[in-house]
């Protein structure tokens, strides 16, 4: 199983922005794609990409799963943390804040 995970600095709400990034998918076609901050915390509609399906999703943290893939189990722990389980790969989203020394 591929997985790219990117912190895309709330850019998916733009098209121009989305567009780049798709482009740049395809050419690493990822089975799974993780990212921090999506898009802005203000956004409520939830940007498609093609060819993926949303899993899950928060303002610090979405998950995104190829078509071409059943849906994996989602345990959503907070809005900063959400693992997915497949076929026996367990894979954890995390938020880790720049600010937070914690």
């Amino acid at each position: 199983m591929r997985i790219v995970s990117a912190n895309l600095n709330q850019r998916l709400g733009n098209a121009v922005a989305r567009s780049r990034f798709e482009l740049w998918l395809r050419t690493k076609a990822p089975d799974l794609l993780l990212a921090q901050e999506p898009f802005k915390p203000n956004q409520r509609d939830r940007p498609d990409i093609a060819g993926y399906r949303l899993v899950s999703t928060s303002p610090l943290v979405s998950c995104w799963v190829a078509q071409k893939h059943a849906c994996p189990k989602i345990l959503e722990h907070s809005e900063r943390w959400h693992e997915l389980r497949y076929n026996g790969l367990s894979v954890h989203n995390v938020y880790l804040s720049p600010y937070s020394g914690a």
